[in-house]
């Protein structure tokens, strides 16, 4: 299952539950054990399809997902998570308040 997929499969879920499958998929993309990288970076790879796809409710979700591990504890999930809101900011056109913030977070810090 890509992410594509798993963003096709949650079109339809009742909010509740498209909710808890980010969540889960959060849950996923954040963990930091050697063992499971390959299942880390399934996760990532899921939350940035849904982050990206053109149904709003299911890109809300995943972009706001993504937005609050910006500040997460784990280096790498902080790295990851600032990279792609930074890269998705830049090419934008305000279809989101996260997306926004992050275009204006960006360029505040090229201001002298």
């Amino acid at each position: 299952l890509t992410g594509r997929h798993l963003a096709f499969a949650v079109r339809d879920m009742h909010v509740d539950e498209l909710f808890g499958a980010v969540r889960v998929v959060e849950g996923l993309a954040k963990g930091n054990d050697p063992l499971h990288l390959h299942v880390r970076e399934w996760a990532r790879d899921c939350l940035t399809a849904l982050a990206q796809d053109e149904d709003r409710h299911v890109s809300r979700v995943a972009v706001c997902s993504i937005a609050c591990a910006v500040h997460d504890e784990d280096e790498d999930v902080r790295r990851w998570a600032r990279s792609f809101l930074s890269r998705e900011a830049q090419g934008m056109e305000m279809r989101s308040a996260v997306y926004a913030f992050a275009r204006m977070a960006a360029w505040s810090d090229q201001s002298p």
